[in-house]
């Protein structure tokens, strides 16, 4: 995902000099690559420029096979075309920080840098939620141990197990769903998931650890190995009980190729610009040169399912919970103490 620049230009203006505004770029980009893991996965569609904002899919499905020979001198039954279309409409999303000209000249980091790579974190993490929020829309949900409702996930606390991974891949295969490269599926899971895999007394027969991989086969940002026909890809960002009293359901995510798509402005849609406001570019809103901007924004994005048989939501439970969450800032003030010598006294 390529970045594009808007810097404000002409006189008077306080502006980033060329070296400083590819510098940026390139940070935001790095933090971006970083942090999306669904993006990757999507197939990508371009809009074109200046013909609205929604863009309809087209899928032709296969042809119903004859159902009997042709008689002698008989023209048999045309086959009918069917086609099923889809729409997705885009939009626009874009965020912003403000900083003062007062804040850039005491800092002792380099501010506009740092804001940058947060600026870069909330692109990835936002973009990654979009499409996330699209695929758990998916119709069709396996529970762990094949029960019918989340609550019996919990209750049951039914852990990822072999049965499962083997039905997921048996529905797959079922409905022609393509696999990714080295054929095989994509399973998306939480690192407490993670940890029940690891537990399972049949995976050391099965289980492909990356450090055993072949020459040839790329390894995925996230992936851990392979097992049971599916690539195992952490995500940290899958949610993580859907109701109340279901808090230890993990909503991970197995799909095949072309399961979900994305949609970008054609030239520039998709790719997260960076966008500097220099100090004085706002004329006499901001008479004394106090207040400059830093932000990004996307011209136009969207996301759909394209395949629902190619995409599973797998609900599951572990008991491992889930990560423990940050302490609040007001509870945080021991970081700001006196720092205190540990060395030899």
């Amino acid at each position: 995902m390529a970045i594009q620049s808007i810097v404000n230009s002409g006189a008077g203006f306080n502006q980033l000099v060329p070296e400083n505004k590819e510098f940026y770029e390139k940070v935001l980009l790095d933090r971006l690559i970083d942090e999306v893991q669904l993006y990757k996965f999507a197939k990508k569609s371009a809009l074109p420029k200046n013909v609205g904002s929604i863009i309809t899919w087209r899928i032709f499905k296969s042809l119903a096979l004859p159902a009997a020979p042709l008689t002698e001198g008989v023209t048999p039954n045309p086959v009918d075309l069917s086609i099923v279309q889809f729409q997705s409409t885009i939009a626009q999303h874009g965020s912003f920080v403000k900083l003062t000209d007062f804040v850039e000249m005491i800092a002792i980091d380099p501010v506009l840098t740092e804001t940058s790579q947060l600026l870069g974190e909330q692109a990835a993490e936002y973009v990654d939620k979009l499409i996330r929020t699209q695929l758990y829309l998916g119709a069709n949900v396996y529970r762990a141990g094949a029960v019918a409702t989340d609550a019996l996930v919990q209750s049951g606390t039914k852990t990822i197990t072999v049965a499962d991974l083997n039905a997921m891949v048996r529905i797959f295969k079922r409905n022609n769903v393509k696999p990714f490269a080295e054929g095989k599926y994509m399973l998306l899971i939480t690192p407490e998931v993670e940890a029940d895999l690891k537990n399972l007394t049949t995976i050391n027969a099965s289980w492909v650890d990356i450090a055993k991989y072949g020459p040839n086969e790329m390894v995925l940002k996230g992936e851990i190995g392979s097992f049971m026909g599916f690539k195992m890809v952490i995500d940290n960002n899958l949610e993580v009980g859907t109701a109340v009293g279901e808090t230890l359901v993990h909503k991970c995510l197995a799909f095949g190729m072309d399961a979900f798509g994305v949609v970008e402005i054609e030239g520039g849609g998709g790719r997260p610009g960076i966008i500097y406001k220099g100090l004085g570019s706002a004329g006499t809103d901001d008479p004394l040169d106090q207040t400059q901007t830093l932000g990004w924004k996307m011209p136009g994005f969207g996301v759909r399912i394209i395949h629902e048989e190619a995409l599973i939501n797998y609900r599951v439970y572990s008991a491992n919970g889930v990560a423990p969450v940050a302490p609040a800032d007001a509870n945080r003030a021991h970081y700001d103490s006196t720092p205190q010598n540990y060395g030899a006294q």
